[in-house]
């Protein structure tokens, strides 16, 4: 029983600790996920205002988009708003959104703002963007731009025929461009008009992995908007329709579960529309008191149902009448989302090279682990998809496409699917090229240290061949960058110059390389972005490193706690180092001795980081050295020279003796032990003897000496005829006690007067002689029989008649009656005596019981 209950003890506490284990993997897990897939956005919004605006929006179209997108935003997003012509104007420095009263307020700060004006300086307004952007320090976020306009690049129409200042200007304009790539700020284009220049506007979003929206007219912008939002924020879209509304009205359903967390719904009016919404739960719950919210506008409403509480589970209605035409659009925003995190969104890829996915799915409070993921690509000039299925692996889904061999826009739909339903798709897009691939010796370690430097190297290569720049390819910027958790980022020119200060051997052997010196602790993430042409086609290759922590140096504690040591010429000697690592990093410690007294036997240690440890190193000790005392030179060393050691070296004095005193003084410490065992053994024996002799001279020793009383009369039929006899036994303070019917027996304590019988009964306590007396006191103690008896015998002739039956002996109880020479006796223990304290035992057994008169 004892044994079953450890078990199921232990299996308690292995199963709690490994619950904690796994709670801290998870959370860390969920960190880790949660810098991947940052659903709350910064969004920077720009803003053409310039002169062509009152041409080619009227109506103000923009203006309303832009009120649709900040309705729809969460309140956990945060905005700002740039306007520009030739002159930035930042209206609404980044914020959070916070709340619907804010966004009441940043849609009145806008409002007016779009006054039409001068030329359109693209350059000036991603430069207020990305200043804006730079300045935020939430790291929680994911920061976007969208950009609207309807013109192209022209910051001085004065000047727009003066080829040198433009070319200057797009320079200026492009570099701006990568700094966004740089920092993975992506700008989503949205234009309208003849204006534009289609490629530029391209340009633009796909150098910083984003989508570009080339629009007819200006009253596609709210459409678009809406649209957009719902990609960024991974909302799944449930309506986009227009209806002519007739009297009849339209009624249509959406369903809410407990993964949704907020309903959108807009409607677009058009001028003549007049129109009546009625939105109702089969319970009929008054909708304005159970969280939805409802937005007014001149040519727009919006209904929002934030965070649906039990109660609004189920089916709703969307009742529609009125006149006119209007478009709905309405999506879902839920708690089951997959993220794609590689290939990042928009990106580029090289022709014929695998394609890596990896989909992370927040499972927030969802019990239900049967989910799936599945990928559709559909290639350029294709219509039907092919469908690529991930496996779960390490908190992502995980797949590989091998199908990359066309060059051209791949679209790609991830889906989500939850017993075997789609609960949420995603897409974006893939643009493979002929591309150089990237190659890199640059891996991530454990970490490194502040001060370290490291030499990173990287190249091109088509089929294999590494190439340099050339006619065929032409490299704008060559970086390393290095972001840090808390939102620094650092960015390293890689260089083919063949310079020493940037660790290159040979210039223009395409071997791109810097050195990379750390001096900022932290937990850090790496990528190389090149960007550049080849054979005319613009390229953008990333290729992400891994993370890895940048601490301080760590320091090494040695300590030899024992002094002097002792060995035999030609030994081997171990001496005894307590070692401790207080370094976030694993460290080699190296052990060198440079002396003609021995030669070590081990000479490296590995330690774990925050390891402390005790060891022995041993030495074989040289021959033929003579009986005295030396000192022997150790000297310490670690693989990385930031570590530093508290003491590099230890003279460690140890004494060269006879095999004789060797062997007396490696098994003295034994020998002490073993007396210090023997000494503790005898002292305890002494006390267990000490105390039995004291237990017993307290609970034996004074039932020794007999006490209680004993009464006798004259026996006949009725043993009360005559009035008995009381005698005190204890007043006697002996062991025996002698009843004589002798009168002239001298050693007899009591005399009754028989003329008949002369012999004597003997009262006599029985103690157990066989047993040492300490023994008995620890029987006593433990309450274990009473090692002593009270006995009644008679000396020849006489007997003892006890309930029938005939004793010569017997142990006498309490209230027991025996009739001898005619003469009736009782005893009566003192009161702290039981009669269940002895057990009484017919020693006569089978001599005298079939015949009672033997010894009369």
């Amino acid at each position: 029983m004892f044994l079953a209950k450890s078990s199921s003890r232990l299996i308690i506490i292995l199963l709690i600790i490994f619950a904690i284990l796994s709670l801290c993997q998870i959370t860390n897990a969920s960190e880790e996920h949660s810098e991947l897939a940052k659903e709350n956005l910064c969004v920077v919004l720009i803003i053409d205002i310039s002169g062509s605006m009152a041409d080619t929006d009227p109506q103000r179209l923009r203006e309303t988009a832009a009120n649709i997108f900040i309705d729809l935003l969460s309140q956990d997003d945060y905005l700002g708003i740039i306007t520009f012509d030739d002159r930035i104007e930042v209206v609404v420095p980044i914020q959070k959104v916070a709340s619907n009263s804010n966004k009441e307020v940043i849609k009145n700060t806008l409002s007016g703002k779009p006054d039409q004006r001068g030329n359109t300086d693209y350059t000036g307004a991603f430069e207020a963007a990305y200043d804006q952007l730079q300045q935020l320090d939430q790291e929680d976020l994911r920061p976007v731009v969208i950009f609207l306009t309807d013109g192209e690049p022209n910051p001085d129409s004065r000047r727009s025929n003066d080829t040198a200042f433009m070319k200057t200007y797009m320079e200026s304009m492009w570099e701006t461009v990568t700094n966004f790539t740089l920092q993975r700020y992506p700008i989503y284009s949205v234009a309208f008009s003849n204006e534009i220049d289609p490629d530029i506007i391209n340009k633009i979003s796909m150098d910083t992995k984003a989508e570009a929206y080339i629009l007819d007219t200006p009253s596609d912008l709210a459409h678009t908007f809406y649209n957009l939002l719902g990609k960024l924020k991974n909302r799944n879209n449930i309506y986009d329709e227009d209806y002519l509304l007739t009297n009849t009205g339209e009624t249509l359903s959406f369903f809410v579960d407990e993964y949704t967390n907020q309903v959108n719904l807009l409607f677009l009016d058009a001028p003549d529309s007049d129109y009546e919404i009625k939105i109702k739960k089969p319970a009929n719950i008054d909708l304005m008191d159970e969280g939805i919210t409802e937005s007014i506008e001149d040519n727009y409403r919006i209904l929002t149902l934030a965070m649906p509480g039990e109660h609004h589970l189920g089916e709703w209605e969307i009742e529609v009448s009125g006149r006119g035409s209007i478009r709905l659009m309405a999506d879902l925003d839920i708690s089951l989302k997959a993220w794609l995190m590689s290939p990042v969104p928009y990106s580029q890829h090289s022709l014929n090279e695998s394609v890596e996915f990896k989909v992370y799915v927040p499972l927030g409070g969802t019990t239900n682990q049967n989910l799936d993921v599945t990928v559709e690509l559909t290639k350029p000039g294709q219509d039907r998809p092919e469908i690529v299925k991930l496996k779960q692996e390490n908190g992502y889904f995980i797949g590989i496409y091998d199908g990359a061999n066309l060059a051209g826009t791949y679209d790609i739909q991830v889906n989500l699917l939850m017993d075997n339903k789609v609960v949420n798709t995603s897409s974006t897009k893939l643009y493979v090229k002929l591309l150089p691939s990237l190659l890199t010796d640059f891996w991530i370690e454990d970490g490194y240290r502040i001060g370290e430097e490291v030499i990173v190297t990287a190249s091109l290569s088509i089929g294999g061949n590494r190439i340099t720049e050339s006619n065929d390819l032409k490299v704008e910027s060559f970086n390393l960058v290095v972001d840090y958790e808390d939102g620094y980022s650092e960015f390293i020119a890689l260089n083919d110059s063949g310079a020493a200060e940037h660790g290159d051997i040979r210039s223009a052997d395409g071997i791109w390389s810097n050195r990379q010196a750390f001096d900022r602790a932290g937990i850090a993430e790496a990528m190389i972005i090149v960007v550049g042409e080849y054979r005319g086609d613009e390229f953008i290759l990333e290729k992400k490193l891994g993370g890895f922590l940048v601490a301080p140096p760590g320091n090494i504690i040695i300590n030899n706690s024992q002094g002097s040591l002792w060995s035999v010429s030609g030994g081997v000697l171990s001496i005894p180092l307590e070692i401790q690592n207080i370094s976030h990093f694993k460290e080699t410690l190296f052990i060198d001795m440079e002396s003609s007294l021995g030669k070590l036997v081990n000479t490296q240690i590995v330690l774990e980081p925050e390891e402390t440890k005790t060891l022995y190193i041993n030495v074989e000790m040289a021959t033929e050295l003579e009986k005295e005392g030396y000192l022997l030179p150790l000297s310490f060393r670690t693989d990385n020279e930031l570590t530093r050691l508290e003491a590099n070296s230890l003279n460690v004095p140890v004494d060269i003796v006879s095999k004789g005193e060797y062997l007396l003084k490696k098994y003295y410490s034994t020998i002490g032990l073993l007396v210090y065992i023997l000494i503790g053994f005898m002292a305890v024996a002494i006390l267990i003897y000490a105390l039995g002799l004291l237990l017993y001279f307290i609970l034996i020793k004074p039932r020794s000496i007999i006490s209680g009383e004993l009464s006798y009369w004259i026996s006949s039929d009725n043993p009360w005829s005559s009035i008995p006899k009381k005698v005190q036994l204890k007043p006697f303070k002996k062991n025996k006690v002698i009843v004589s019917f002798n009168p002239d027996n001298q050693q007899a304590d009591v005399h009754v007067k028989n003329r008949e019988f002369d012999y004597d009964i003997i009262l006599q306590v029985i103690t157990d002689e066989k047993t040492k007396r300490f023994i008995q006191g620890w029987k006593v103690l433990l309450k274990r029989k009473q090692p002593i008896s009270l006995r009644v015998k008679c000396t020849q002739p006489g007997v003892l008649e006890l309930n029938g039956e005939i004793y010569s002996q017997r142990d006498l109880h309490h209230r027991d009656k025996f009739t001898s020479g005619g003469f009736g006796f009782q005893y009566t223990a003192p009161s702290k005596l039981s009669r269940e304290t002895y057990q009484g035992k017919n020693i006569l057994e089978g001599k005298v019981s079939n015949d009672k008169s033997q010894g009369v």
